[in-house]
């Protein structure tokens, strides 16, 4: 009986280490994943708002 659960507990310790190592490799890459500089967020948006910006020569016009 002891000798089984001893095999179990290496099984069991085999699986956790494998699993350990993927949990690793996730968080590594996670942690690579770069967040957009200030800077670059605040281009984009600024070339957002042109492009969906109003002509000018409609700002202007009233009851349509």
């Amino acid at each position: 009986m002891e000798k089984k659960i001893l095999e179990s507990l290496k099984e069991i310790h085999t699986k956790l280490d494998a699993i350990i190592a993927k949990l690793v490799t996730l968080e590594e890459k996670i942690i690579e994943t770069e967040e957009p500089e200030p800077e670059d967020v605040k281009a984009y948006h600024e070339a957002e708002y042109r492009k969906r910006r109003i002509p000018k020569h409609f700002k202007n016009t009233r009851g349509l």
